[in-house]
């Protein structure tokens, strides 16, 4: 159980960690010499849970990212590098430096010719219809009159 100050235990951190390692409860309970009943009731609690997803978002945003982002550069300066790999691996990095759509809207409105700032208009329409739901409450009398009369 967590310390009354809210803080963990030195064991829950222990298991927090090797989880969050492992993704294994049995290995987490070899790891640790905690009982696996115990290793499951410990990863049911939202403190203990809360602490291996921080542990598991730093390392995706340190080791895993960093590892992800020297294998695309590595691919990208490899000249004998399949020609699908090469595409995907820029493809990657477009989609994510600039977004889905890098064209109009990659722009700011100042730079947009009036074609332009027409498309990227209608398309924020677009986007702002599909967002607006409209309720209908059903067996309600509906008048024939206008909204103001």
């Amino acid at each position: 159980m967590p310390l009354k100050n809210g803080r963990l235990t030195n064991n829950e951190h222990l298991i927090a960690r090797e989880y969050a390692a492992t993704g294994d409860v049995n290995e987490t309970a070899r790891r640790t010499g905690v009982h696996v009943r115990n290793v499951y009731r410990a990863i049911a609690n939202p403190a203990i849970l809360a602490e291996t997803l921080r542990i598991e978002m730093a390392r995706l945003t340190g080791e895993s990212l960093i590892l992800a982002v020297n294998r695309v550069n590595k691919i990208l300066r490899d000249d004998k590098a399949p020609a699908g790999a090469q595409v995907s691996a820029a493809k990657l990095i477009f989609d994510r430096v600039f977004g889905e759509r890098a064209g109009d809207l990659a722009k700011e409105p100042h730079e947009m010719s009036a074609d332009e700032l027409g498309r990227a208009i209608q398309e924020l329409q677009r986007r702002a219809s599909e967002k607006a739901k409209t309720v209908v409450i059903d067996n309600e009398p509906q008048s024939k009159k206008g909204v103001f009369d």
